[in-house]
């Protein structure tokens, strides 16, 4: 009788179905947990990497076999993924808070809790988008006691990562998410139906949560209001279509120079910074692809949610609840930066576009999805291995250069160039290399290619340093203006022009730079600051 037992267990470990739930966990985790030295990015290429051959390769194996699409839909159905995307919450919480605690290195100097992640952005939008699998396991009636607790310590320790991490985005999403689970797997919107000054309650607890969020880091929110300013003139100039792929990254900053050159006594002026992403995925894509481009988002969003509302309990609410995670994290942060919420979303969405019971003719994979599909996901892989490849080269170029083997690897740079002209990341340190090394023509050529991909402070004062280095006095002089237009606390600009004043014979405006730097405020001391401050005030004494 318990040889039957066991045989049945061992039948069913080896079912296709449970094979696919398993390789979902190993891929999420995978694509949360894996770092590496050897890329560019350590905290989140080796993720994207990751995840994406994965995903290939899981789909290439669903389209070769006879029953792999529907299994993949059955796996993408079942509790064990729930339980498997708990687990991954419940681990990265308790990374977290090893974190908090001191036993395992933050990955950022200012934050305690990164969990894997360049700074507590990627933590939180992680322990948002996992919180409703842990949260519905929680609540489901057919549970059984170990899953029970499993998943109920796994929401006490994701809630109070996301506090602990100072995420505003991250605990704002965890409250959204809670809402909704329970609106819709409790009787609690019938309990406020009875009562409605518990509305009253609830409005006042909100308001409240909100000011306080806001007062923690109020410069913070300021600042990002400051950059949403910014990006509606941006889009005040191309409302329709936007200024494409890579708008913000391109004129952003361009923007923000022109607003305070306009506004030199902005009260924003001690909160401007380096911006690459304006902390709300909807004013990027208006900034970048117009309100058409936001108009076909609602649309699909408003789809996903009628067809989620249309769909098995299970999936509404795990659907529903991640849904409003990412959407509430959208407003403030860039979850859609990490290749994992993508992989989580569409997990959550997915099976709302699938019909839950298929005709038997359907069981079986389509016959031209069987054969179109391992061409394009082999083509898909030769892509993510050669950007592997790319990537990795770059980096060990990179870390010999910065161990002083410049003159070295700059041919190494050139000859990769064709291959990298594309990633103005790789431009900006191709031309930052030349720089160092006196090669200042050839850094500027470089220079200007990037800034038709990537223009920002750190751009522009590369390109002032090589015009004042290749006899450019004027336009070297013009550029740090723009650079410090760009980001008015910033003292180096000013320093470049005073420089260049002396250099040139021209102490009139040289004295007068060197009263600016004097009167300038200080954003953050530090020694540099003090440098060029004291040879100010030497200047003009």
């Amino acid at each position: 009788m318990h040889q039957s037992k066991y045989i049945k267990i061992f039948v069913h470990l080896k079912s296709i179905h449970y094979i696919f739930t398993t390789i979902l966990f190993v891929i999420l985790a995978g694509g949360v947990f894996i770092t590496s030295e050897r890329f560019v990015n350590v905290e989140n290429d080796a993720k994207v990497y990751f995840i994406g051959i994965a995903v290939s390769m899981l789909l290439l194996v669903c389209s070769v076999t006879r029953k792999g699409l529907y299994k993949l839909k059955d796996a993408l159905y079942s509790s064990g993924v729930s339980v498997g995307f708990t687990t991954v919450c419940l681990m990265l919480s308790v990374y977290g808070l090893l974190q908090h605690f001191g036993f395992v290195p933050s990955r950022h100097y200012a934050f305690p809790i990164t969990g894997t992640y360049e700074n507590p952005a990627g933590f939180a939008a992680m322990q948002a988008a996992l919180f409703p699998f842990a949260l519905t396991l929680c609540l489901n009636k057919e549970r059984n006691r170990l899953i029970y607790w499993f998943a109920g310590l796994t929401t006490i320790a994701c809630a109070l990562t996301s506090v602990l991490s100072a995420s505003r985005a991250g605990v704002l999403a965890i409250c959204a998410v809670a809402a909704v689970v329970f609106t819709l797997k409790t009787k609690v919107l019938s309990i406020f139906k009875t009562h409605k000054w518990l509305w009253i309650l609830l409005v006042t607890a909100v308001a409240i949560v909100t000011i306080l969020l806001y007062r923690v880091k109020s410069a913070s929110v300021n600042g990002r209001m400051f950059v949403w300013r910014v990006c509606w003139d941006m889009i005040k100039e191309r409302p329709l279509l936007g200024y494409g792929i890579g708008g913000i990254e391109k004129h952003y900053m361009d923007a923000q120079a022109a607003y305070f050159s306009m506004h030199p006594d902005s009260p924003y002026v001690m909160l401007a910074d380096n911006v690459t992403h304006p902390f709300n995925e909807y004013i990027k894509l208006t900034v970048n692809y117009g309100f058409a481009g936001l108009v076909i988002a609602l649309y699909v969003l408003i789809l996903t949610v009628k067809r989620l509302f249309k769909s098995s309990e299970n999936v509404k609410v795990i659907g529903l609840a991640v849904t409003a995670s990412v959407f509430v994290m959208c407003q403030f942060s860039y979850p859609f930066h990490y290749a994992a919420v993508w992989l989580i979303a569409g997990i959550a969405i997915i099976p709302a576009f699938i019909q839950p019971k298929a005709e038997e003719k359907a069981i079986v994979t389509p016959r031209y999805i069987r054969i179109s599909f391992p061409i394009l996901f082999t083509v898909l892989l030769v892509g993510i291995c050669r950007m592997m490849y790319l990537d990795m080269k770059w980096a060990e170029m990179s870390k010999r250069s910065l161990a002083g083997q410049t003159e070295r690897m700059l041919p190494y740079y050139e000859k990769m160039k064709p291959q990298m002209k594309h990633n103005p990341l790789f431009l900006y340190n191709y031309a930052a290399e030349l720089n160092y090394i006196g090669r200042h023509e050839e850094s500027l050529v470089i220079t200007e290619e990037c800034m038709k991909l990537y223009n920002d402070y750190d751009v522009q004062f590369l390109l002032a340093d090589n015009l004042a280095n290749t006899d450019n006095i004027d336009q070297a002089i013009e550029t740090y203006r723009y650079a410090g237009n760009m980001i008015p606390c910033r003292f180096e600009p000013l320093d470049g022009m005073m420089t260049l004043y002396l250099s040139s014979g021209d102490t009139l405006n040289a004295v007068r730079i060197a009263r600016e730097i004097v009167a300038k405020p200080v954003k953050v001391p530090s020694s540099r600051v003090n440098v060029i401050v004291a040879a100010a005030k030497q200047l003009i004494e």
